[in-house]
């Protein structure tokens, strides 16, 4: 069934034949409510959503919808937004113009950090986004290829960020709703142990922690319906580059970089490079910097945002 409703509550529930048969009249009745309805259609099993869609877009849905209703409970604006900019270079095609890289978030958003910051004590100075300091990084210890792409990917905590970029080309970043948390999750429900040593687990057996699990279970007979969080993360940076590929007509990927607390899991980038057919490998901050050598740092990849972050301090 289709459902159709309007601003006053007035709904109409069709039972079509089939989905263009019922979607024809529900566009009817849409123009009769005034041209503007919500609807809701196309009935999904929860297995269907999990193979077909973008894993937490529903969460964040209702997680933007509850930020824009608190935003109007205490009258504020929400896209109240603060806006920023870093020059990225020449512009190699049109040589009297520069590209210049414009961030924006909300002033909620950026308060609740500094608050937080403040709460520890400090004071903040420059304020940048993830994927800008990555990149600065990026840009600070390799030169940009001059064909094809390059690819980063920052794992974090909860959440990871896609970048990809080349010489005169479009820049684009993508969050992805996955992270070193969800790595840890996916040990502790597979394997039935705490989170403490399933992180232990997970930074000494790495993905085939996971990958162990799935073998024993087809050998064990038994059908196991759900991906792996690997295998999600991966589909997501599948997505994502396809996406690239189809907005520019560029698909020459050289090489995917990780960066991040979670980037060093053993066997990701070989699974990664696997899986997509890219080279895969992990970006050192400290390959090539002088005194890098008398550094004692056991996941140096962690420290990518944070030199990044250093690179803009020292633009300012």
């Amino acid at each position: 069934p289709i459902v159709a409703i309007n601003d006053f509550m007035e709904t109409a529930v069709f039972k079509a034949r089939n989905s263009s048969s019922g979607e024809w009249l529900a566009r009817a009745v849409c123009v009769r409510m005034g041209g503007i309805c919500q609807m809701a259609c196309y009935p999904m099993t929860g297995k269907q959503i999990k193979d077909t869609a973008i894993h937490n877009t529903i969460k964040l849905s209702f997680d933007i919808g509850n930020k824009i209703q608190e935003a109007r409970n205490q009258k504020k604006d929400p896209t109240d937004a603060v806006i920023d900019y870093q020059i990225l270079g020449s512009n190699d095609k049109e040589v009297d113009k520069i590209d210049v890289g414009l961030v924006a978030c909300t002033k909620g958003v950026l308060n609740a950090h500094i608050d937080l910051l403040k709460e520890c004590g400090l004071k903040p100075g420059v304020i940048d986004v993830d994927p800008i300091a990555v990149t600065n990084t990026f840009t600070f210890l390799k030169d940009i290829p001059e064909d094809g792409l390059a690819v980063l990917l920052d794992i974090g905590a909860l959440s990871s960020s896609l970048i990809v970029w080349g010489s005169g080309q479009q820049y684009f970043t993508r969050d992805l709703p996955i992270g070193g948390h969800h790595f840890v999750r996916e040990v502790v429900e597979r394997k039935e142990i705490n989170y403490t040593e399933a992180q232990d687990l997970l930074y000494k057996e790495g993905v085939s922690t996971v990958l162990k699990s799935d073998s024993a279970d087809k050998q064990s007979g038994l059908s196991v319906a759900e991906r792996s969080v690997f295998d999600n993360l991966i589909e997501d940076i599948r997505r994502s580059l396809r996406f690239y590929a189809k907005q520019t007509g560029q698909s020459f990927f050289l090489k995917i970089l990780l960066t991040g607390g979670a980037a060093e899991t053993p066997g990701l980038t070989k699974l990664i490079n696997s899986k997509l057919d890219i080279d895969c490998d992990i970006l050192n901050p400290f390959d090539g910097v002088e005194g890098a050598d008398s550094l004692s740092v056991d996941n140096p990849s962690q420290y990518v945002l944070a030199m990044g972050l250093s690179l803009r301090a020292g633009m300012e």
